[in-house]
């Protein structure tokens, strides 16, 4: 073999990739962690606690009697496993994260008498970071809760009290035909009056997808929202967002905002989700 066939061949072993036994490789264990000071390791616990989830948000109803349906939410989204490392980690999250969407329906029976029926809260949530993605409102359209509304209020009130910056919506719904966006006004469309109206709102995101409105449990792993261009937007999600953007500058005018300065961004995505 010449000198030269030596180092072509030398060169070619060093660029090929290395055969690894994964029996004998370390694990990627961060031992010394519990030796960093207590001020840094408080602010990596603050950073872990500080990513923007997309929270899954179900309405669901509970059958009360013969005409009544109180509504409660949940999410199949697991607690952020920042909770669950240690100690430490969960006194540190738990100043980020806590339990919401808890409601109170308050009914009336046969016989007119008061009924209040409470779910706890169950959801853990960030309010300055997650987006709240509410993925199926077919129960909200049902005409047989009575005032959806007023067992609305508490969602509205907790979404307004905790400052809920990032929203997302699904719109679709087995019983919206194109020709229901084009002839039912805005205003009084039932999953429009579940946007929160709140001071702190800087985004809302309108998504599109059969499969989650008309589901009645799924598990999400992961989901995610991805931005449409204008050649992907069917006629129903241009239709809401002009309407959408029509009622918030109605708003914010009526509230003496006329420059606009607090209308929050309107996105409309794609959604793409995996089951657990």
């Amino acid at each position: 073999m010449t000198a030269t066939e030596t180092v072509k061949e030398s060169r070619a072993k060093s660029e090929a990739e290395p055969v690894v036994d994964a029996a004998s490789e370390d694990p990627k264990t961060f031992t010394s962690f519990p030796k960093i000071a207590v001020e840094l390791r408080v602010k990596i616990w603050g950073y872990a606690s500080s990513v923007t989830r997309n929270v899954d948000i179900w309405a669901k109803s509970l059958k009360v009697g013969l005409r009544y349906r109180a509504l409660y939410f949940y999410s199949s989204l697991p607690p952020p496993a920042v909770l669950h490392v240690n100690s430490e980690s969960c006194s540190e999250s738990l100043k980020y994260y806590n339990l919401g969407f808890g409601t109170n329906s308050r009914l009336r029976n046969t016989h007119n008498v008061p009924l209040t029926i409470s779910s706890r809260n169950r959801v853990y949530f960030n309010w300055n970071t997650d987006r709240l993605c509410l993925v199926n409102l077919s129960e909200l359209e049902s005409k047989t809760i009575r005032d959806v509304s007023s067992q609305l209020a508490d969602y509205h009130r907790e979404c307004q009290k905790k400052g809920l910056r990032y929203f997302a919506i699904n719109i679709a719904h087995s019983s919206m035909t194109p020709i229901f966006y084009e002839s039912y006004r805005i205003d009084y469309s039932k999953y429009l009056k579940c946007i929160p109206r709140t001071s702190n709102l800087e985004e809302v995101v309108l998504f599109e997808n059969s499969g989650l409105a008309n589901s009645d449990s799924l598990k999400i792993k992961q989901l995610e929202l991805e931005d449409l261009g204008s050649e992907e937007q069917i006629q129903s999600i241009k239709y809401v967002r002009r309407a959408l953007e029509k009622s918030l500058k109605k708003e914010l005018k009526k509230n003496g905002d006329i420059s606009g300065g607090s209308t929050p961004l309107i996105r409309t995505c794609k959604v793409n989700f995996e089951l657990i």
